[in-house]
């Protein structure tokens, strides 16, 4: 018999091509493991997230009622501004537009002579009428020569004149062009 080749059986040797898909295997499991632990991580991290942004929006809400209150206070300040505006030049054209009484009497006050006394005097837009009485007619001269000097008036008409027989003084009746705010 020929010598034959001795067969040597390694039990101990495993095949490398088994071994190598168990080892990816586990390998693709543990990657695996790994993502399915970041997704749940960042599920819940996400899930925390939302609470706060939840609570963030609940808060910012009852912010925003709060400032809508106070924006139609200060719409219906605005308004009330507005009217106050509109109210202060209705005003301002009011002023302008009313007789300036206190002209008038301090024009008379110049002309007035001694002894002279108003009984009645009527101020409108266009005319003023006066009332009164003097000492005599030549008081009554002068108060017509002093308006006629210092007056914005026009056309001094003395409409009547009397004698009154009790106290002897002069009563006299007046009117006079006027123009309100005119010097």
């Amino acid at each position: 018999m020929e010598h034959s080749k001795p067969i040597y059986i390694n039990l101990l040797r495993r095949d490398q091509k088994h071994s190598r898909q168990i080892a990816d295997g586990m390998l693709f499991c543990l990657l695996l493991a790994i993502l399915g632990i970041g997704i749940i991580f960042h599920y819940y991290s996400m899930k925390v997230e939302l609470r706060l942004l939840q609570e963030s929006n609940s808060a910012l809400k009852t912010e925003l009622s709060g400032y809508k209150a106070e924006q139609s206070g200060l719409q219906s300040y605005k308004e009330l501004i507005s009217k106050v505006e509109a109210k202060q030049k209705s005003n301002a054209k009011v002023r302008e537009s009313q007789i300036k009484c206190v002209e008038a009497y301090e024009e008379l006050e110049h002309a007035l002579p001694e002894g002279l006394v108003m009984t009645n005097i009527e101020i409108n837009r266009e005319e003023m009428l006066m009332n009164g009485y003097v000492p005599d007619y030549q008081k009554l001269a002068a108060f017509l020569s002093g308006l006629r000097k210092s007056s914005p008036g026009q056309n001094i008409i003395l409409l009547s004149s009397n004698i009154d027989k009790e106290s002897g003084e002069v009563m006299f009746k007046l009117e006079m062009g006027w123009e309100a705010g005119k010097k």
